[in-house]
């Protein structure tokens, strides 16, 4: 939210930004990552990764075929993760614009009387 925060306009309140933080903090992705697993990851390496990490334990599943075997998968969904993170993310700004959208429409009409020379982009 900070890189992006600059992209704003200069009347949105700054308890909008702080919102999205906030709700960002909260959001749970496990359902994303259980869809995107379930498609991406076939049920036959899911158990060898489990089975594996059962035996190996936390720290010897690292660097285990297993291991690498998913790590291959994982990389192959990273644009489709990506993708999901931001629609995502753009349901979550969208959530909390819709709360903030009648303070920031009296605080663009304000800042417009204040500035008569600024132009939206």
């Amino acid at each position: 939210v900070d890189k992006v925060h600059y992209i704003g306009k200069p009347y949105w309140p700054e308890s909008f930004w702080t919102s999205i933080k906030e709700e960002m903090h909260k959001a749970d992705l496990t359902p994303m990552y259980i869809v995107l697993f379930q498609h991406g990851v076939s049920r036959d390496l899911m158990q060898d990764v489990l089975d594996s990490y059962h035996r190996l334990g936390a720290d010897h599943f690292a660097g285990s075929p297993a291991c690498f075997k998913l790590g291959e998968v994982v990389s192959a969904m990273q644009a489709d993760t990506e993708q999901i993170m931001l629609i995502e993310t753009m349901t979550l700004i969208h959530k909390v614009y819709q709360v903030y959208q009648p303070q920031i429409k009296a605080a663009r009409a304000k800042y417009m009387v204040e500035h008569p020379d600024w132009k939206d982009k």
